[in-house]
């Protein structure tokens, strides 16, 4: 559904970043031919001459190691396109204005889009979405984007991130001992930035936990068995309190 290696190269390079041309061939399994012969006869090859061939790239693949960012860059000019402007305060933000009103707000993160109009805007991205990357999921609240999900009661509209508060492990800390003091070890250090990674994510809705979780996040350097029984006191008490934005 993306762009070609040449469009997405043309589109970096007019917005100032390097783009390598590449030419990329993928060797998949030998059996995969014969699927692929059942689709159409241009991939009937003689098995004696089966590894002469190889599947060529027309479009990029999940494994380059700057696919994301080139999405995200070329889905940016294809919004920018359709009257969409970025926002100068984040560049993943786009508006649209009409007689200097707002009418409609997006953010983007790789190729999830959340968006806030009216329905006749909706439809009219939608339909020039589709034109472009064919067929594409669509949905209204409630909905999950980027981990938090979205809902409306009535005029009013919800942020909540329980969903990803419910999935969060409570930790086993028996064998960290009762030394409160005792630096974190190596492997304990990568413990403690796992659970403290998924307690700032969740700072974006819980609002409420923000001055502790930043407290932990000043400590990762020298992190103690105490930092991380505070670590797990967070999570508890998120998961006991629920708070909606």
């Amino acid at each position: 559904k993306g762009f070609s290696f040449q469009e997405i190269q043309k589109v970096l390079r007019e917005q100032g970043h390097q783009a390598p041309s590449r030419t990329v061939i993928l060797l998949p399994p030998l059996n995969v031919y014969k699927h692929l012969a059942s689709l159409s006869d241009d991939f009937k090859i003689p098995e004696a001459s089966i590894y002469d061939y190889g599947l060529l790239c027309v479009k990029p693949v999940y494994g380059l190691n700057d696919a994301p960012l080139a999405w995200q860059l070329c889905l940016h000019a294809f919004i920018k396109h359709h009257n969409g402007h970025p926002s100068k305060m984040d560049e993943n933000t786009f508006m649209w204005k009409q007689d200097g009103a707002l009418v409609a707000l997006a953010t983007t993160h790789v190729d999830d889009i959340a968006v806030a109009a009216n329905d006749n805007f909706l439809n009219e991205q939608y339909k020039f979405l589709t034109s472009r990357f064919g067929k594409i999921s669509e949905e209204k609240p409630p909905f999950q984007h980027c981990g938090a999900r979205y809902s409306q009661t009535g005029s009013t509209f919800q942020i909540d991130q329980q969903e990803f508060i419910d999935s969060m492990k409570i930790l086993d800390l028996k064998d960290f001992g009762n030394d409160m003091n005792r630096l974190l070890n190596s492997k304990e250090v990568s413990m403690f930035r796992s659970v403290l990674g998924g307690l700032l994510w969740i700072t974006a809705t819980r609002r409420d936990l923000v001055a502790e979780i930043g407290v932990l996040q000043s400590r990762v350097t020298k992190a103690t068995v105490q930092d991380m029984h505070m670590a797990k006191a967070i999570v508890k008490k998120a998961k006991m309190v629920q708070y909606r934005g």
